[in-house]
């Protein structure tokens, strides 16, 4: 009971706040909601008109290598199987604004963000995949994957630092305004 209790004043304490907002962001938080579409209707509900969000998230359908990449390819896989165990919803750019005109908001903007090895440090993008791959094995295989990644490791460190690769990891940032009725 005592526990029910505290979820129901946080809750009350998130709706208040969210009442007061002129502006939200969300960054990598959708990726985590375990039913995207009610969790946003109801922490969103008591957002005010006129309220700005902005949505920062993965989306694995803008997840791209130039040119193509089957070493990539099998890292998005990777991310892929761990949403799908898991229940994650991944595709944001798509999926999103459906489920925002619902909760009253107007999407402005659907835009892909420069996560890739041309549009930020190239020795820090790699850095970062090789984090989100080394978790996302651990969590789905139970290690690190040191010699499973091997071959990311090599395309992180020598072609994608070269300019003869892009790689895309697949961010977008959705913008939206809640509607005034």
């Amino acid at each position: 009971m005592q526990r029910t209790a505290n979820l129901w004043e946080h809750e009350s304490q998130t709706s208040r706040l969210l009442g007061m907002a002129d502006g939200i962001l969300m960054r990598y938080f959708v990726l985590h909601l375990p039913d995207t579409e009610a969790s946003l209707k109801k922490m969103l509900a008591s957002a005010p008109a006129g309220t700005r969000l902005w949505v920062l998230d993965l989306d694995t359908d803008r997840s791209r290598s130039v040119p193509p990449n089957a070493v990539f390819d099998a890292f998005v896989d990777l991310v892929r199987e761990y949403c799908d165990r898991n229940a994650v919803q991944i595709r944001t750019g798509t999926m999103l604004p459906p489920i925002l005109d619902e909760c009253g908001f107007d999407v402005e903007d659907v835009m892909v963000e420069p996560s890739n090895n041309c549009g930020i440090h190239k020795k820090r993008f790699g850095e970062y995949l090789m984090r989100e791959a080394s978790l996302y094995h651990y969590i789905l295989h139970g290690s690190p994957g040191i010699e499973d990644l091997e071959t990311l490791r090599e395309l992180l460190e020598r072609q994608a630092t070269d300019d003869s690769q892009l790689l895309q990891y697949g961010m977008v940032m959705v913008s939206a305004v809640k509607r005034f009725f």
